[in-house]
């Protein structure tokens, strides 16, 4: 990994975010528009209207774009992709920002798994049990910390209820594809009585590999192996399967299933609840070559997975089925236990309006295995993350203002372990205020962390990180408003940047951290003009970001085990 700290880089983009026109337009009676309200629970301030771009995706448009992962339920929100990695995984990508610059959570809590870690991991958070998805574009570490640099995607599941409802509600959907006869059913269940609550949730999701025209690898990389008589390839070749695959693409299977019960118990100004969780899910790798491992790998394995391949072993065998004797086929699979606590209050104390709680725990774990059968690496975390939020008047600001504390046991283990055992610590105090002057609404905040990386070999490296934005919302007439934000944030290298030393065949390279590394610094300045009327729905965005020791992966020039 490299900083590059002598010459800020620079990003500029101008983008037309929605013009969605109804063909239902018809002319109002009144030039007094009724607009849909749109919740947000993402941003405590988003009652008044927010000067960060915000998306949320719910109700009729969530369930007409829902797809297997997240990133491709949300490629169609302007400045948003999907970083996929064969149908089962695929990132969210906001402003050309992704990885551990983008914050994924359910229901305000981090997604705690280890999507981040490679891009071929599969994010645990599940688009068919959404109720509603929100998007926030440009930083968001006031809030969430410095993993939000460049953006959150929020899913909110409605796992823990808020409220009683009046009578017993329940869905039930069934989708169904021809290419890779992809089926996916899932359904929920919500109702209670007096003062208790109670949700049930549970989906399933299946696919066999994807259809295609043609052959699997490109002519070019089929070109070059017939012109080097396959010499050189041949050891690529009986891990991959894909030389001669035609019509399909290998290995790009997916099966998922996973389900919550979510109990609240709720009174007149205050409530608690719980949700439990469980995600289990084999998906193929396409194209995931296991052959460069033999010397590299080896040197890094000794320590470490002697005294843990049995018990993995032994625990995922029964896991492991007719798609993990594929040749070349290397398959994910996967297990996930989530427990969610949530706790809120109304006027708890003269000046506070309401209090809220949040704590999620997460263990995970997935084994790669081989095309032959063998297990793999193991990657496996077991983390915590709570937030307290205020919600209060002070000096004329609406606002709100929370502590956040998050721990995280992270490890690899195994021939494709790039990145030795890390525990990770992290402290944040925020605060976001909102006051109008007339019609003109200003919004401020503030942040503070501390992030501590604590490796199994080597230095601690510790981060202490400060954030603060200024944004401006002044109305242009009934129908227009322009909004403008000016954001300074701060980002602590993850695990992965700091610690990486080994061949990591996602990415086909051998990654190598520096331990060194200073924090990634961003200043953002963005502007967006929005147009309201009937059924008609405009916006026009544009903004530019400076980076500081920007964090990015540099070719050495050089090579090991014909990896770079």
């Amino acid at each position: 990994m490299r900083s590059h700290a002598s010459q800020m880089r620079s990003t500029f983009t101008l983008s037309v975010l929605t013009a969605a026109i109804s063909s239902a337009l018809q002319a109002q009676p009144s030039t007094n528009q009724v607009i849909e309200e749109v919740v947000v629970r993402t941003h405590p301030l988003s009652a008044e209207g927010l000067a960060q771009p915000i998306a949320v995706v719910s109700g009729i448009e969530l369930q007409r774009v829902l797809s297997t992962s997240l990133g491709e339920t949300l490629r169609n929100v302007p400045g948003v992709n999907s970083a996929s990695f064969g149908q089962a995984v695929g990132r969210p990508v906001i402003r050309g920002l992704g990885g551990p610059r983008v914050k994924v959570m359910e229901d305000r809590i981090d997604s705690l798994d280890v999507s981040v870690s490679s891009p071929d991991h599969m994010s645990m958070v599940e688009p068919f049990t959404a109720d509603s998805i929100e998007v926030l574009k440009g930083p968001s570490t006031l809030l969430y910390g410095s993993g939000a640099i460049g953006g959150v995607v929020d899913v909110h599941t409605g796992r823990i209820p808020h409220e009683v409802p009046e009578t017993l509600l329940g869905s039930f959907q069934v989708r169904d594809a021809d290419n890779a006869n992809q089926t996916a059913a899932s359904g929920r269940l919500d109702g209670g009585a007096g003062n208790f609550a109670f949700h049930l949730d549970a989906f399933y999701r299946d696919a066999d590999e994807y259809e295609i025209p043609g052959f699997a690898e490109s002519n070019a990389m089929r070109a070059l192996e017939e012109q080097d008589g396959h010499d050189d390839h041949d050891d690529h070749d009986d891990h991959s399967g894909d030389t001669e695959a035609f019509g399909i693409l290998p290995n790009s299977q997916l099966e998922a299933a996973g389900g919550a019960f979510g109990a609240s118990y709720i009174g007149e100004r205050s409530f608690i609840g719980f949700s439990l969780s469980n995600y289990d899910a084999k998906y193929g790798l396409p194209g995931h070559s296991h052959s460069h491992h033999d010397d590299h790998g080896d040197e890094h394995d000794d320590d470490h997975k002697d005294e843990h391949d049995d018990d993995h072993n032994d625990e995922h065998d029964d896991h492991h089925d007719a798609h993990g004797d594929e040749e070349g086929g290397a398959v994910l699979d996967l297990a996930q236990t989530r427990f969610d606590l949530e706790a809120g209050m109304e006027n708890p104390l003269a000046g506070i309006q309401a209090l809220n709680f949040r704590l999620g725990y997460n263990d995970y774990e997935h084994v790669e295995f081989e095309g032959s059968g063998e297990a793999g690496t193991v990657f496996a975390t077991e983390a915590l993350e709570s937030r307290l939020e205020l919600t209060h008047d002070a000096f004329g600001f609406e606002g709100a203002s929370g502590i956040q504390i998050s721990s995280r046991e992270f490890s690899a283990i195994g021939e494709e372990a790039f990145v030795q055992p890390v525990d990770t610590q992290t402290f944040g105090l925020f605060y976001v205020g909102q006051r109008r002057f007339g019609e003109l609404g200003l919004e401020v905040g503030v942040r503070y962390e501390h992030v501590d990386q604590d490796p199994t070999t080597g230095e601690k490296r510790s981060f202490d990180l400060g954030s603060a934005s200024l944004g401006l919302i002044q109305p242009l007439g009934e129908r227009w408003t322009l909004s403008g934000q000016l954001d300074y944030s701060a980002r602590a290298p993850v695990a992965e940047e700091l610690f990486s030393d080994g061949p990591h065949l996602a990415t086909q390279s051998v990654e190598i951290g520096d331990s060194s590394l200073n924090e990634e610094t961003a200043a953002n300045l963005s502007a967006m003009l929005r147009y309201a009327f009937a059924s008609v729905d405009f916006s026009l965005s544009a903004y530019i970001t400076d980076f500081g020791d920007f964090i990015y992966e540099a070719n050495t020039g050089t090579e090991i085990d014909e990896l770079p």
